[in-house]
């Protein structure tokens, strides 16, 4: 199991795809490392994230060491911007890997990102985790932004030896990503792109879209938990369903309820549940209201009625 960490709801950027919404007060760290401890026995790779977690440096080290002292791998996920200014702390930090948020060619990525100069930081963050010789990971959010800057995104992959991209269709979760959210049809042309790409570098596709070679479903609940700065868990980042608190509830307990245990209603009929397990469920909360409807980013849905169908049946005329 896998367990995501929000070190911090700081964060250093305003980007236009950022899901996080409301936030209490980060943990204490006494209650944070108190908090990882519970899930000790459960879980065998930690990923920490933000916010952006190099915001707060010290409180990120306390984590990262209590967590490899167990020898369980680290990740951190990190928009790039600090790395030259922490390299030095990096190196002592034993971690398995970082994954870059690397959204588009310099314009689409300053853009998505709200930071003019975005891009030529993360740019310089990969070279500079290669030369340490840390693992990179790369991780696109797809949008009406920059759906076509993909090979623009994969040739830095290239550049700094990634070990593989991962293409992530935005998730609409507030009312301002809906500006940016790629349409269902033009999100499969790109992936059919991605599909097509051949080289050194691997392209991981996620969630609904089960047509694609490499093509992974949700895992939300079932590999992993979501724990928010101020210690509320969730299933996934994607789906703001809380179901415990780190350090209140046993790792079995938030294991337990983290699972959706039934399929999304109005995908049971689909060929292609099995390879999508009905698609993001955040999304359909954030998009219909209901955490049973159809994925809003599924063409398979669209095309098949699958969603006008749900919402028919939920709401019958009378």
């Amino acid at each position: 199991m896998i367990a995501i960490i929000e070190i911090t709801k700081k964060c250093n950027l305003h980007c236009r795809h950022c899901g996080i919404g409301e936030r209490g007060k980060d943990l204490p760290l006494s209650a944070l490392l108190h908090g990882l401890a519970s899930l000790k026995d459960r879980f065998n790779d930690f990923r920490f994230v933000g916010g952006e977690p190099l915001t707060t440096p010290d409180r990120l080290e306390k984590a990262i060491d209590l967590v490899t002292a167990w020898g369980k791998p680290v990740n951190i996920t990190t928009n790039g911007l600090l790395i030259k200014q922490l390299r030095h702390r990096l190196e002592n930090w034993n971690l398995y890997g970082v994954c870059l948020s690397v959204d588009g060619s310099a314009t689409s990525h300053d853009t998505q990102r709200g930071k003019v100069g975005a891009f030529a930081a993360v740019r310089e963050a990969g070279h500079i985790l290669a030369e340490l010789g840390i693992r990179i990971q790369v991780s696109l959010c797809l949008t009406r932004l920059n759906y076509q800057d993909i090979g623009e995104v994969y040739k830095f992959c290239e550049e700094v030896r990634a070990d593989f991209l991962r293409i992530q269709p935005m998730v609409p979760l507030q009312e301002r990503n809906l500006e940016i959210l790629l349409p269902p049809h033009e999100l499969k042309v790109a992936l059919q792109d991605c599909a097509k790409i051949r080289g050194t570098v691997d392209v991981l596709v996620p969630r609904n879209l089960c047509l694609l070679p490499q093509a992974e479903h949700c895992v939300a609940g079932e590999l992993w938990i979501y724990v928010c700065s101020d210690g509320v868990v969730m299933p996934c980042i994607y789906a703001p369903l809380p179901i415990g608190h780190l350090g209140a509830d046993p790792a079995d307990v938030l294991i337990e309820r983290a699972k959706f245990k039934e399929p999304a209603l109005g995908c049971r009929t689909c060929e292609h549940y099995l390879s999508c397990r009905g698609g993001c469920r955040g999304g359909s909360l954030m998009y219909y209201g209901d955490i049973n409807a159809p994925d809003p980013n599924c063409w398979i849905a669209k095309d098949n009625g699958y969603i006008e169908q749900f919402l028919a049946d939920k709401n019958p005329t009378i």
